[in-house]
């Protein structure tokens, strides 16, 4: 199902400009984060077998996208090079997407606090609220799909659900080797070795 949301909002509801620049980045991040909206901010627009799609299948749907795009383009028509692709994503990406899940969850409060605290926050008079990732600090600038990213709200408008992006910010921050090491710092734990 997370594979049939993503191909959807990509070739249907994006424009052809939108869904190239999402399919050549330079990571998964953008298709993640297409996913993320969909299923967060988005939901109640979608048939309840889509409302179901967890963050592993998101992730995988993601990921999976992004890597075939990529190997298609570098490797045209070899039908032993998409024979690789196939491999390489069950013995490598598949494995450490379980470990960097598994890295949030053990982690996710203090994670969400991190990036809450390099995030615009909006309080509202009954009290919920709204925080959007910028980013700032004295390392790196953000990976661009985590810029201005919806990072958490109590009842997202759309939706009337809570919203949280941890994840997306999360991987978005594995392209830093700053952030990187503040997240080795707070959590003292290594990463898993595996960048997406």
């Amino acid at each position: 199902r997370a594979l049939e949301l993503l191909l959807f909002n990509l070739l249907h509801e994006n424009s052809v400009a939108s869904a190239q620049d999402k399919l050549q980045a330079d990571s998964f991040l953008p298709l993640l984060r297409l996913l993320g909206r969909v299923r967060r901010e988005y939901v109640s627009h979608y048939p309840s077998q889509w409302q179901q799609v967890t963050d592993l299948q998101a992730g995988l749907a993601a990921l999976w996208v992004y890597r075939a795009y990529h190997h298609w383009r570098a490797a045209g028509r070899a039908q032993d090079q998409h024979d690789r692709l196939s491999e390489r994503f069950v013995s490598e990406d598949l494995p450490a997407l379980h470990q960097h899940l598994a890295f949030l969850e053990r982690h996710h409060p203090l994670l969400q606090d991190h990036f809450l605290s390099r995030s615009q926050v909006s309080v509202y008079s009954d009290g919920s609220r709204w925080a959007t990732f910028s980013g700032h600090s004295t390392c790196d600038p953000p990976h661009p799909a985590a810029r201005n990213l919806l990072l958490l709200c109590d009842c997202h408008n759309e939706s009337g659900e809570p919203v949280d992006n941890t994840d997306i910010v999360y991987f978005a921050a594995l392209h830093s080797r700053n952030d990187c090491r503040q997240i080795e710092k707070l959590t003292g734990q290594s990463l898993p070795p595996l960048r997406f």
